[in-house]
């Protein structure tokens, strides 16, 4: 197997099962299917060499071809809740003879992913080669710190952790922040059994809404009302 350096292959994991919406990644998001939206910005993106689906869904598989992106059928066994985006990455892999050097994991549950943030990541890994893995992350809401998260056990709340919201000021709190919309890594740290967030990592910031990522109906119904209020999302790749 040989490494295609400075290659780029984006991979969409689109599984067909989903617990909280039935089929997710086709779920109607202001007329377009859900994972459109993030696919189109890969394709924005102009980096790619190749832009991968994986799936289990023939309903998925006909989509993203109407796309033009090529569809890798997984293999049964990889399509459970309990199967890491990392083992069905190394299943594509190991029927390949030349892989590309950056794999990029475009979620399709994020569709306010925008081409300029996955140029701007790819720009990050470049320009630090000791870097096994990058992502975009953004900063949560004041209320969502995790200094400020509680366990809710027989009815009674607890600080998780007491001790420091005894001992900081809102203002003293780190700076922590949460997953963004997008992963990047080497191919070869995955071939070598590291993990798709290994380190060291680096980070690209992008600002809410466009860290929004739709789990359950709810944040349909958010990403629905953030498209409808013109100027407040800016997808240079949608019409």
């Amino acid at each position: 197997m040989k490494i295609e350096k400075g290659k780029l292959l984006a991979f969409i994991p689109a599984r067909g099962g989903s617990k909280s919406i039935p089929l997710k990644n086709l779920a109607n998001l202001n007329g377009l299917p859900l994972m459109n939206y993030s696919l189109l910005a890969a394709q924005s993106s102009n980096l790619f060499s190749s832009i991968v689906c994986s799936t289990d869904n023939q309903d998925i598989a006909e989509n993203a071809k109407r796309l033009g992106v090529r569809v890798d059928v997984r293999p049964s066994r990889l399509g459970g809740d309990d199967v890491s985006t990392k083992d069905v990455i190394l299943d594509y892999l190991g029927r390949l003879d030349r892989v590309p050097e950056f794999i990029f994991i475009v979620e399709p549950t994020s569709p306010f992913l925008r081409a300029k943030d996955i140029r701007e990541l790819h720009k990050e890994m470049v320009k630090n080669p000791n870097a096994c893995s990058g992502q975009t992350i953004a900063k949560p809401q004041h209320t969502h710190h995790a200094w400020n998260q509680r366990f809710f056990k027989q009815n009674l709340v607890y600080f998780a952790f007491e001790e420091r919201k005894t001992v900081f000021r809102k203002q003293d709190k780190p700076e922590l922040y949460t997953f963004g919309n997008l992963i990047a890594c080497r191919s070869q740290m995955l071939l070598n059994g590291s993990d798709v967030f290994s380190e060291p990592s680096v980070g690209v910031e992008i600002e809410w809404p466009y860290d929004v990522n739709i789990d359950h109906e709810n944040d349909l119904i958010l990403a629905e009302a953030l498209l409808g209020r013109e100027g407040f999302v800016k997808l240079d790749h949608i019409n």
